[in-house]
């Protein structure tokens, strides 16, 4: 072969390896993106929901909660961030929908505070039972990833929250 063909199929395949290199690499970057997303996602939604059933077993049993309803004990920044900085990527994941319910009941419980005539009809009670169940239904009916969840906080402690819900059922 002659040194000229020699370079240009150097040139040629060096051109095709950096034509396809870029976008496999962004491909590799976005998955693990999404993926420490969902995990950051995970994990402030279930300390949000270990709070809220924590606060609704306070409402049951002494029908007022020690937990004042706007405090800044829930969190989302996460969530705050993710949607308004990595939209595209958070409307990748499946389970989008149930952690925007998730979210904007927050957001309803945070405000009834400072709404109260805008929310007469919506008790915090009835809220927080509402979002206690989003979380349980997710799981249950593996809308949330079971695996992810156990992996952000314990194996037995999503289990006892399955339990608490066969448990509530009967």
């Amino acid at each position: 072969m002659s040194e000229s063909l020699n370079v240009i199929i150097g040139t040629l395949s060096g051109f095709i390896i950096a034509f396809f290199a870029e976008p496999i690499k962004r491909y590799f970057e976005n998955k693990s993106k999404l993926q420490h997303l969902r995990i950051a996602l995970y994990k402030e939604m279930i300390q949000n929901f270990l709070m809220l059933e924590s606060t609704l077993d306070d409402f049951r049993n002494n029908e007022k909660s020690n937990i004042m309803v706007g405090q800044p004990l829930m969190i989302d920044d996460c969530y705050r961030y993710v949607v308004s900085q990595e939209t595209a990527l958070y409307y990748q994941l499946t389970e989008a929908r149930l952690i925007n319910m998730f979210y904007k009941l927050l957001d309803m419980l945070i405000k009834i505070p400072e709404g109260e005539k805008a929310f007469r009809t919506v008790s915090a009670k009835d809220i927080i039972e509402g979002m206690v169940g989003l979380i349980h239904s997710g799981l249950e009916m593996s809308t949330l990833d079971k695996k992810l969840a156990q992996r952000v906080t314990s194996k037995q402690e999503i289990e006892n929250i399955l339990k608490r819900l066969k448990n509530k059922a009967k």
